[in-house]
């Protein structure tokens, strides 16, 4: 947990068992919610709670505690359907998800992302022996999903989703980096599917909660700007990375990344952020970055010579995000859950962000999908405080949303 300083040395020996709970509990808290009215689960596990040890060693003791609880649930009459959540990749990049031995499987050093900027960890940034439990110099409220925009998470969910079009000669045993981290991630699922197939309450299986998508779409030295609005706008503002700096950084060179604030409802640059200035490579020794070697950008002269349309373009074509390259693995997913039981629904999720943009789910879904996406009061979310009225343009926002 996030109140306890941690390096996550024990990553391959850590236990998830007992969370959220010890089953000695388990009626009192599930018979609580049945008793609210509620007759459906999401219940939550991580991808790392399953296979932290190393790959394809699923914890078994974690999978029965997991299959005990559904089986709990049951007794109170509440339908499951099991998410393997995330926030920003993993613990070791600021929230939860991914077993750490992937890194490792992918060259990456996660003892030194913290001194190389490329993640904002709380057991690293937050002072535990400090009095003051907000400490917004250090761990500003909210903060977290900022680490979406830092290298760690813009390699990592690139790499998960479309490795194949941009890396396609960055091989793990033998396979494309993407085929890797997907076959693996279905790997677990398929364990835990395995455990919790006969029971008639459990109804399915969530993609990923709310996935990130790296720098797929993205242009390689592009930031926000101009004229902004409302509460919404906020979204906008802290370090303004874009995915040149996250490659720049990540290969140990030092990058000045400017922040962002609103004056005069306009996206300013306040000052300008040292990242790196150690030059600490996040890369292991000897491992080359795969986006350098697909010709995304080169170190010479500083590495200010980018492919401006890299992330953006394939073969000349923009790429479509949901339908290039979150329809297929929807597909994966669905095709892993239903070799195990064939009526399983899949409770599918897009990146939430990308729906205020006015994109949507992909136009091929697989049978018995379900919109799986999260419904958030935006405004309250944003302002950590009830408005009895909005203005016109919180108004127009709103409904664009």
């Amino acid at each position: 947990g996030t109140h306890l300083p941690s390096d996550f040395s024990d990553h391959k020996t850590v236990s998830f068992v007992g969370r959220p709970f010890p089953l000695a509990e388990a009626d009192e808290h599930l018979g609580r919610i049945a008793g609210w009215g509620f007759n459906a689960l999401r219940l939550l596990t991580t991808w790392e709670a399953v296979e932290h040890a190393g790959p394809r060693q699923y914890d078994a003791a974690y999978i029965e505690y997991l299959g005990q609880v559904c089986e709990r649930a049951a007794a109170h009459g509440l339908a499951v359907f099991i998410d393997f959540h995330q926030d920003v990749w993993s613990r070791m990049s600021g929230g939860s998800g991914a077993p750490c031995w992937l890194f490792d499987k992918l060259g990456m050093d996660y003892t030194r992302f913290h001194q190389a900027g490329a993640v904002h960890v709380m057991q690293y940034k937050y002072d535990y022996s400090s009095p003051e439990k907000r400490q917004e110099d250090r761990y500003p409220t909210m903060s977290w999903p900022l680490n979406y925009r830092l290298p760690v998470n813009g390699i990592m969910w690139t790499a998960f989703f479309a490795g194949k079009a941009y890396t396609p000669d960055w091989m793990i045993d033998g396979v494309n980096v993407q085929d890797y981290l997907q076959e693996h991630y279905c790997g677990a699922v398929t364990a835990v599917a395995q455990r919790v197939k006969h029971l008639p309450n459990v109804v399915g299986f969530d993609t990923l909660n709310e996935p990130g998508m790296g720098w797929i779409g993205h242009k390689m030295t592009a930031r926000p700007s101009g004229t902004v609005n409302g509460d919404f706008a906020v979204g906008l503002t802290g370090p303004a990375w874009t995915p040149l700096d996250g490659l720049k950084v990540a290969s140990g060179i030092n990058t000045m990344v400017p922040r962002l604030g609103i004056e005069n409802s306009r996206l300013v640059t306040t000052h300008e952020l040292n990242i790196n200035p150690q030059g600490v490579p996040i890369w292991k020794d000897g491992v080359a970055c795969p986006f350098e070697k697909a010709g995304a950008w080169s170190r010479e002269g500083g590495g200010g010579t980018p492919d401006e349309e890299f992330f953006r373009k394939r073969n000349g074509k923009l790429v479509d995000p949901e339908n290039d390259f979150i329809g297929p693995f929807f597909v994966k997913m669905a095709s892993a859950m239903r070799a195990v039981r064939p009526d399983w629904l899949l409770f599918a999720e897009i990146n939430p962000h990308v729906i205020t943009q006015g994109r949507a789910f992909p136009k091929q879904m697989p049978e018995n999908s379900v919109n799986a996406n999260h419904w958030y009061d935006v405004a309250l979310l944003v302002s950590k405080g009830f408005k009895a009225s909005m203005t016109a343009a919180e108004k127009r926002a709103l409904a664009e949303l």
